[in-house]
């Protein structure tokens, strides 16, 4: 309680390097009171102090970017041109297309890919954030029949979750996708996470375990509409 109220006085004063230092100054006293005096302190209580502030300005640094995202600013520079969707056949959920000014996020996995079955819980975490306002959809190679051959003899596998408690689409496709997908920006492997922007396209790319939380956020807060009116102007 009494750290929650140092860090929120913190950020009254002042930013990240503030709270750093006031957190490192209670680790500091704190340390000092169980030693005794400051003549008395180890190496490991003078670390502990560092540790302790470059922890905070650490975290703190990450969640001031994290707040103050430009609106204004694409994730990525170029604004490659996202590809046609409606290849895809649909083994559940509804369908989903460009054109409808709408942010999608495409995530290409394979059920006997490990990093691909945790990458299906972390997408399903970012629809139970964002699914009001995103349309997601996650493509694999696989058929429907092999799709149907997960649910029975995947089972053991590890962090096996059966496909139908996503409540994403789910669809599969011949490869011609994918491949114009990761090779277009020098992807080779799955799972990878595309997010498509209002203006169809690529906002962002990357790992479903990195930053596509915080990359469907900042694509939400863009404003396309003022960018699709400096282009026109």
């Amino acid at each position: 309680m009494l750290l929650r109220s140092i860090v929120q006085a913190a950020g009254w004063l002042g930013g990240p390097l503030l709270q750093a230092c006031l957190l490192m100054s209670c680790a500091g006293f704190l340390t000092y009171y169980y030693v005794g005096s400051i003549a008395a302190f180890s190496l490991k209580d003078f670390a502990f102090v560092g540790v302790v502030g470059a922890s905070v300005l650490i975290h703190r640094l990450r969640l001031k970017s994290y707040i103050e995202h430009d609106p204004t600013v694409r994730l990525l520079e170029t604004a490659t041109p996202a590809y046609d969707l409606d290849s895809l056949e649909y083994y559940q959920g509804a369908r989903v297309r460009l054109g409808e000014d709408e942010v999608i996020a495409v995530l290409f996995f394979g059920t006997w890919c490990k990093s691909s079955r945790v990458a299906l819980r972390e997408f399903q975490k970012v629809f139970d954030q964002y699914g009001g306002a995103v349309k997601f959809v996650a493509v694999t190679q696989e058929d429907k029949t092999e799709l149907d051959n997960y649910a029975v003899h995947g089972t053991k596998a590890s962090y096996f979750t059966p496909l139908q408690e996503f409540r994403f689409g789910i669809a599969t496709e011949s490869g011609a996708l994918t491949k114009g997908y990761q090779l277009a920006h020098g992807i080779s492997t799955v799972p990878h996470v595309y997010l498509i922007g209002r203006d169809d396209s690529i906002f962002w790319h990357g790992h479903p375990l990195g930053k596509f939380e915080d990359a469907t956020r900042r694509t939400l807060a863009y404003d396309f509409d003022r960018a699709a009116k400096k282009k026109a102007a």
